[in-house]
Order: C-alpha cells, then sequence, then structure tokens
C-alpha cells in the first residue's frame, strides 16, 4: 500500500515538474536571458538513472571557452520526496561490545542506510550555499536548511 502511494506521487512529481514547472522556468528565463543564442530550450527535463526522481537541467550558455568538457555548463535542479533516501545500501552491522563478548557475535543485524555519496554530497552543498549566502548577506544572516531543500535567509 505504502509502496503503490509512493509511486503515485512520485509519478505525479515527475509531471508536474515536466509539464508545468518546465514551461514556467523556460518563460522567466526567456524573460530575463532572451532566447538561447541556439534557439532551443534554457531547461530540459529527465528523469535520473539513479534515483529515479525528476531533474531539471538549466543549460547556461557561458562566455568562457569549453575545458574540454570537465565542466558542464548547467546547473542541475533535482525534484522529490523528502524522504526519498537514495542511494540506498543494506549494510550489516555489529555491536562494539561482540569483539569484547563474543555471546554478542549473533546480534549482528542488518540495515538500510544512506550510501555515503547521498551524505558526501548533501554536506557539500550546504557547506557551499552557507559559504556563498554567509558572504553576499554577511556572517551574522541567520540560514535555515533542511536537506535536500533550498537554503533560506531568516530575519
Amino acid at each position: 500500500m505504502r509502496q503503490k502511494r509512493f509511486k503515485r506521487l512520485q509519478t505525479a512529481c515527475a509531471e508536474i515538474v515536466k509539464n508545468r514547472l518546465r514551461g514556467d522556468l523556460e518563460t522567466v528565463a526567456r524573460n530575463h536571458l532572451g532566447r538561447r543564442s541556439d534557439r532551443g530550450d534554457w531547461f530540459r527535463y529527465e528523469i535520473d538513472p539513479q534515483t529515479d526522481s525528476p531533474v531539471l537541467w538549466f543549460d547556461y550558455e557561458s562566455t568562457l571557452p569549453a575545458a574540454g568538457g570537465y565542466i558542464v555548463p548547467a546547473v542541475k535542479l533535482e525534484f522529490g520526496s523528502l524522504t526519498d533516501q537514495r542511494p540506498v545500501g543494506r549494510h550489516t552491522i555489529t555491536p562494539m561490545l561482540a569483539k569484547a563478548l563474543p555471546d554478542l557475535e549473533e546480534e549482528r543485524d542488518e540495515v538500510v542506510a544512506m550510501e555515503v555519496e547521498r551524505t558526501f554530497w548533501e554536506k557539500r552543498r550546504f557547506a557551499s550555499t552557507s559559504s556563498i549566502l554567509k558572504a553576499n548577506h554577511g556572517e551574522d544572516q541567520k540560514i535555515f536548511w533542511a536537506p535536500s531543500a533550498l537554503p533560506v535567509l531568516v530575519g
């Protein structure tokens, strides 16, 4: 039941991003930036193959020459539920006391946990965004931050 509901919500989110949000953002970009020089769209839609979540790519036109494809002139906007905890893996945990008390060896358990790549990028994003906001708005500026959400300046 929960998985079916989650799938319906995931599908609804993808449809809104693709059919409504993409068009709204494209309109705003064209109003502020004009048409792209290649006459293409500023935003492109895809489903991320790793997370199965909707993604909008903002393809900006750089004034710098291409750097061998290493730095792609695009910003990735990810959408999905806040409970979307992917990538995840199954990991066996063992109490630290198991080494000292061999009888606890049977107390191993398997848990589902986020993979390190996810937590690394969220922490990196937080650090980067926080430092940029503080540089632009002052060290005393309070920043509210929620994982997988946009930062909000408070005050």
